[in-house]
């Protein structure tokens, strides 16, 4: 390279988000299932959904939330009651 007496363009490094795939947040993760954050909440304060804190947000790896919807009713594999 040849130096034109120019200081280089400093450009900040690029923050990759790939500790984050393989999660969903909780926002995400509510929109999914058609219910409230809170609700969310919930679930995860009572562990029957399991999470990682990642920058001090709750992130459900997505594995859980598979397997969660297999086991449990969720909002979006409720069948409906007939009673």
């Amino acid at each position: 390279l040849l130096n034109c007496g120019m200081a280089p363009m400093k450009s900040q490094p690029r923050r990759s988000n790939s500790h984050l795939s393989g999660t969903l947040s909780l926002e995400q993760l509510s929109r999914r299932w058609s219910v409230s954050r809170k609700e969310i909440r919930h679930l995860l304060g009572q562990r029957k959904l399991s999470f990682v804190q990642i920058r001090g947000k709750f992130r459900v790896p997505i594995e859980e939330v598979e397997q969660y919807e297999k086991t449990r009713q969720t909002p979006m594999n409720r069948e409906t009651d007939t009673r």
